[in-house]
């Protein structure tokens, strides 16, 4: 099997510089290795503008979702939802949206964005959170008297102060705040590595250190394990072609989905008189 995939992916590079294909299983020439296969293939993305790179991997990626039938969702066993509090004026609802859609992208959960008071201490989130009809919450807000950055896992609320984050790059860093307001909360407060969000942070110019508006994927993988023991379900997603397998696909709306499904319902039909076979790994010599 490692051999054959070898040679499908020789081959797939050969077409694409336009050499001839490699040689088929049990032929003597030599086959490229991973590391030539490799090689050719850095060396046909070096001959290629970004935008034409850009064009290959994206015709690529529509090839095999083609093979696969695409990417399909069932959205009906998704529940719950984590809400982002803009209590605030100096930064808009739309300068939390890209991260925020991020997040939820990942984690395949429901996060909105609405307009609230400011929490003042003690503040009853459990009211809130039921009258909002959500799991968690991270509130925005420009306080004097609330301190730059406050959480309060066991009742799954935060606080965003914007009033302590200075004037420089105020948008970014609320928008850095926001994401470890949701890891503190939601169980990825911690993580391997270095110079992230969930990073000891004691100052605004810690936060400027960190590169990119996002969670470190150790962190994500921990909030998504959390979420459903709040009551947050993500949604399936899936290729077709797996969710042929696993029992919940949509009906076909292509002949390339109907080959599946048919295909698909065909072996599960067959059963176990005729089981599919995976054939031993070659044996070391």
């Amino acid at each position: 099997m490692r051999k054959l995939m070898m040679v499908a992916g020789a081959c797939l590079l050969s077409a694409a510089l336009g050499a001839e294909p490699a040689p088929s299983r049990g032929s003597a020439a030599v086959r490229l290795t991973p590391a030539e296969a490799l090689a050719r293939h850095k060396a046909l993305m070096s001959t290629m503008t970004p935008e034409q790179r850009a064009e290959y991997q994206a015709k690529a990626k529509a090839r095999a979702l083609v093979r696969l039938g695409g990417i399909v969702r069932d959205m009906s066993v998704q529940t719950g939802k984590m809400i982002v509090v803009n209590a605030q004026d100096a930064v808009p609802d739309s300068d939390f949206e890209k991260p925020i859609t991020a997040l939820a992208k990942f984690l395949r959960v429901k996060i909105d964005m609405v307009k609230g008071p400011t929490p003042s201490l003690p503040f009853d989130s459990k009211t809130f959170l039921a009258g909002q009809n959500a799991n968690a919450a991270v509130f925005v807000v420009a306080s004097d008297t609330l301190p730059a950055f406050l959480v309060i896992p066991e009742d799954r609320w935060a606080v965003v102060n914007v009033s302590k984050l200075g004037s420089d790059n105020l948008s970014v860093r609320a928008q850095k705040e926001v994401l470890r307001g949701f890891a503190f909360i939601c169980g990825g407060a911690a993580t391997s590595f270095r110079q992230t969000l969930v990073s000891p942070i004691t100052s605004p110019a810690d936060l400027d250190q960190v590169l990119d508006a996002q969670l470190p994927i150790d962190s994500l993988n921990a909030i998504a394990k959390y979420l459903p023991g709040i009551g947050m379900t993500p949604y399936r997603e899936a290729s077709y072609r797996q969710a042929c397998r696993d029992g919940w696909a949509p009906p076909p709306t292509n002949d390339v989905q109907k080959a599946i499904w048919e295909k698909i319902k065909s072996d599960k039909e067959r059963g176990p008189t005729n089981p599919i076979t995976i054939p031993p790994p070659n044996a070391k010599k």
